[in-house]
């Protein structure tokens, strides 16, 4: 039997799958993807045929998981992973919050004022709990801190009432050499940034434990 083209797949909880508009969403998602990386494949293979080289089956993988499901939001992280030759696939992370309320998918960092704003209130804490789980975090090429407001935001919560804390999720390469893989990074939210989100959400969000 001939090898696939591209081994694909695409998973979405079951709590997802409750709320039609975002079932449809996702729906959506899943064959715009299927379609772009099948053929993306098979461009390749033509293209391998062409100049007699081996052809590896592609790979596209997308896994959405619960972060928390409160009585207004759903927050959702999505794991992603593309291998398209090379020595190793890679590894990408996003996510969204759905608003049962509005039926409306938003994006984690439109709870917050502004990009910089979450940034101010929670560069130091974030900075400091990477630090502590890199290997090696003096590396010239890795030593700056990554901006935390330009990672795969993702929203929690340890009481299912309301967000009390907040992840970043960072993919290989981001913050350390691929061999150190991806950082998950939690911190709980503080009054500074209980101060950095939009007034209309704050009654959303309480403080976290420490």
């Amino acid at each position: 039997m001939a090898a696939p083209l591209n081994a694909f797949t695409y998973s979405v909880p079951p709590q997802a799958n409750a709320y039609p508009a975002l079932r449809g969403w996702f729906a959506g998602e899943r064959h715009r993807l299927r379609a772009a990386a099948a053929a993306e494949a098979a461009a390749e293979k033509r293209d391998a045929a062409a100049t007699h080289r081996q052809y590896d089956p592609y790979r596209t993988s997308r896994v959405w998981k619960v972060v928390s499901d409160l009585p207004r939001f759903l927050s959702l992280s999505e794991e992603r992973y593309d291998y398209s030759g090379g020595a190793h696939g890679n590894a990408s992370y996003a996510a969204l919050v759905w608003d049962k309320a509005a039926k409306l998918r938003r994006p984690p960092i439109a709870f917050f004022s502004s990009p910089d704003a979450l940034k101010r209130s929670v560069t130091s804490a974030f900075c400091q709990k990477l630090n502590a789980r890199r290997d090696t975090p003096g590396e010239p090429e890795y030593s700056p801190c990554p901006d935390p407001s330009k990672e795969a935001l993702i929203l929690g919560s340890t009481t299912g009432r309301a967000f009390d804390r907040i992840g970043f999720l960072l993919p290989p390469y981001e913050a350390g050499p691929y061999a150190q893989g991806s950082f998950d990074i939690t911190v709980p939210v503080t009054s500074a940034i209980l101060a950095a989100v939009k007034p209309e959400y704050r009654r959303f969000f309480a403080l976290g434990p420490a």
